[in-house]
Order: structure tokens, then C-alpha cells, then sequence
């Protein structure tokens, strides 16, 4: 696999590290093997990686078996600007920007899918939130015309493998695409058509679906693939200490986010509701360090 290895460390390269880093044994597993029905692996290690797997088998190791386009689907717009981001730098990395297709779908929004259309014969990453893209398979895309609906159905089934992230999070879409890729099998497509599910922890009972139970190519981090830099991050502690704050008494919160706090670093303040986050951020305002709220209500201009 040093192909690939190469591959990946050349994609992941910043001005930190220059030269990349090695994938993790189950990336390269997965390069090797192709992409499998499931992943399972902590949150942290490198998932979204599975896109360079299949950027490698489609331009590499298996161009003939390697459906064209990749469609991530996110339950959360802000993952969504997450790996849409990394994406474009892997391919910026690696002088493909020109060659593979970056899409981003969020909603009824999508400046590039116009293009997509037009351009369905080049390789295609596709990052969306799962209800916009669901909304596609499904030949009633969410935000265009009906005229659209049947191509943007061929564009997500005929020739796209579809990754699915933090499946827990969107158990509907889950099951719904399970069963179109039963259909897709019964009924097959004239070019390859792939689902992977991707989570932390696989919910018990979430991929027994009717027609497409998963049997088999599960994907897990190994006894043996937990060293370097992964095994450190997998045992990292978390310790975890009640704070002597009475429900409501956000001052004390934030006297004591502010006692923690060390200069340089990042210190985080989640809570429950708006109003909560709020009122913690006003007691932390105009303090000695830079002080940033967010929370669900912002504006689109403001969550930008």
C-alpha cells in the first residue's frame, strides 16, 4: 500500500507538516479492500479520510469498479462546510481541483449544481446535508424544479457511492438508503452504485433493514492499528469534575470558565439553551480573553 500511503500524506500536507502523515491501518484497509458496508470507529480518527480510499481506487487501484461520484451526506450544515473544506484542500494538494468535481448541497442551495449536470461525466465529490440529498434519491429533490428531479436521481444512483456520516443522527435516512441500495442490487444500475455507514457507535437494529441487513464487510479499528498518534488520541483521560454551581447561576459559570481558562488556549462553555449561552457570555464579555458566542438563532449572515 505505499501507493497509497504516499497518496494520502501528499493530500494531507499543511504548512505544519509539509510532508502529510501516514493513514492509519483501517484507511489503508479500506484503500485496499474498497469501501465497505459499515465503519465504526471513535470520533476522531480520521473518518472523513474515507474519501481519499475512494479518490485513490477510482483514479488508481480500481478505476473500472469505482463508482465516479462520492456523495457525503452530513445531518448538520455546519459538518457539511467542515469536510467540504477539507475535500478542496486534499484536492488542492494533490493538483486534482480541476479534475475532480467539488459540490457542496445545502438545502435548496447549491451554486455548482448546475455544473454538475452538465458535467456528469467527470469524477464528482458531493457533500451535502442528508435530507437535500436523500430528497434526490428519492426523485423529488429538495429546491429545484420537477424538470430536474430525474437527473439528479441518475447523478445519486447510477454510478455514485454514497457515504453516510454519524448515522445515528439521521436513522430515517439511514434505512431509506439501505433499501435503495437492495433496489439498486435487485435491480442494478449500469454503472457501480455503493453505500457505506459511517458512526462513533452503530446503533443496534439501525442497518437491519428489510431487504439490506448488513452482513458481512464491517470496517473497525484494530488491536493492532491502535499505535502512534492514534493510540495516544484513543487513551487519551478525560477528567471529569462537578462544578459547585446552583441551577441558574450563570456568574459562577462563567467566573468559573474564566478561572480555568489559560492564556493560548481554547476553552469551551456548552450549554443547554440560547438563553443559558447568553447569559454566560455576557458575564464573560470584556474580559482579559476574546470571548465568541454561538448558538441555533443566529441569521444566516451571522452564522456565516
Amino acid at each position: 500500500m505505499d501507493g497509497f500511503s504516499s497518496f494520502f500524506s501528499k493530500a494531507c500536507a499543511t504548512e505544519a507538516e509539509p510532508d502529510g502523515y501516514e493513514p492509519h491501518g483501517y484507511q489503508a484497509r479500506i484503500a485496499r479492500d474498497g469501501l465497505p458496508s459499515v465503519v465504526e470507529a471513535p470520533t476522531g480518527t480520521g473518518k472523513t479520510g474515507i474519501i481519499l480510499a475512494w479518490l485513490w481506487r477510482l483514479l488508481c487501484a480500481a478505476p473500472d469498479s469505482t463508482p465516479r461520484r462520492l456523495v457525503y451526506a452530513l445531518p448538520q450544515r455546519s459538518l457539511v462546510e467542515q469536510v467540504a473544506g477539507v475535500a478542496a484542500r486534499w484536492l488542492a494538494n494533490l493538483g486534482l481541483a480541476d479534475q475532480v468535481a467539488l459540490h457542496v448541497v445545502m438545502g435548496g442551495a447549491g451554486e455548482s449544481q448546475r455544473q454538475w449536470r452538465l458535467d456528469i461525466h467527470k469524477p464528482a465529490i458531493v457533500v451535502g446535508t442528508v435530507d437535500s440529498l436523500v430528497s434526490k434519491a428519492l426523485n423529488r429533490g429538495y429546491g429545484i424544479g420537477q424538470a430536474s428531479y430525474p437527473v439528479d436521481f441518475a447523478l445519486v444512483t447510477n454510478g455514485a457511492h454514497w457515504v453516510i456520516d454519524e448515522i445515528q443522527l439521521c436513522p430515517e435516512s439511514t434505512t431509506t438508503l439501505r433499501q435503495l441500495a437492495a433496489f439498486a442490487k435487485a435491480f442494478h444500475t449500469a454503472e457501480p452504485f455503493g453505500l457505506t455507514c459511517m458512526s462513533a457507535t452503530v446503533p443496534q437494529g439501525l442497518l437491519e433493514t428489510v431487504d439490506n441487513p448488513v452482513r458481512g464487510h464491517v470496517v473497525g479499528i484494530l488491536p493492532g492499528e491502535r499505535t502512534g498518534e492514534l493510540a495516544v488520541r484513543l487513551g487519551a483521560e478525560r477528567t471529569i469534575r462537578r462544578l459547585e454551581a446552583g441551577p441558574g447561576d450563570y456568574k459562577a459559570i462563567a467566573a468559573a470558565a474564566r478561572d480555568r481558562h489559560r492564556p493560548g488556549k481554547l476553552t469551551l462553555v456548552v450549554l443547554n439553551t440560547v438563553e443559558a449561552a447568553r447569559a454566560v457570555y455576557k458575564a464573560l464579555r470584556g474580559g482579559p480573553a476574546a470571548c465568541t458566542l454561538l448558538h441555533s438563532r443566529f441569521r444566516a449572515l451571522e452564522r456565516a
